[in-house]
């Protein structure tokens, strides 16, 4: 995200950092991150950016973003922090 040069716009909050959790090739492989700062995070994956594979964490309470990332399509902020999680296949036929 931060530094990242296929970023068009950088959606996370103002003094939160950047991450990458790097290809996961072996099966059963995990990542994991925590976020220090409260906001909304948009984010996508980097070899899959062009298929529109993105998502959206929100920390704490919802930061006011307004529309999606460039990359594509995103739950409502607001619908995540109600739902606690919005599965594509939810997000799709809402």
């Amino acid at each position: 995200m931060e530094g990242n040069p296929q970023a068009e716009v950088t959606r996370i909050p103002e003094g939160a950092e950047g991450w990458n959790g790097e290809t996961l090739t072996e099966q059963g492989a995990t990542f994991s991150h925590t976020f220090e700062v409260e906001g909304t995070y948009d984010y996508y994956c980097i070899p899959h950016k062009s298929l529109e594979m993105v998502g959206r964490v929100v920390v704490g309470e919802p930061s006011g973003l307004d529309g999606n990332p460039p990359d594509g399509a995103v739950p409502d902020e607001q619908a995540t922090v109600d739902a606690g999680a919005v599965s594509f296949d939810e997000f799709q036929s809402g």
